[in-house]
């Protein structure tokens, strides 16, 4: 019973790293596929991604031109009852934790 408290708290913690490592896998991966299809993307909603377990508000769209390089974007990830927001950063879709609330 004493363990119990500490061992939920760590497996919310590990379910919240793959969360956003699974977020980071799916934005690191535009660049390719813009330039690979030579089509820009624009991403301004969770249906367009390809890993819908991942509840994502997109608060500004994840913008990639053609030629692969990522103009940026805001999201917000909805883990275990909590928003926390990420940046999606120019160049290359780098998800960072939001530095605003």
């Amino acid at each position: 019973s004493l363990a119990a408290p500490g061992l939920d708290s760590w497996l919310r913690s590990r379910q919240n790293d793959a969360m956003r490592i699974a977020l980071a896998s799916e934005m690191a991966l535009l660049p390719l596929q813009a330039n690979r299809s030579g089509m820009g993307i624009t991403l301004d909603n969770a249906a367009k991604l390809s890993n819908s377990e991942l509840q994502v508000d997109f608060i500004e769209p994840v913008e990639v031109l053609a030629n692969g390089y990522c103009l940026g974007g805001k999201v917000k990830l909805q883990q275990n009852n909590k928003a926390i927001n990420y940046d999606v950063m120019a160049p290359f879709c780098e998800v960072k934790r939001s530095a605003q609330p």
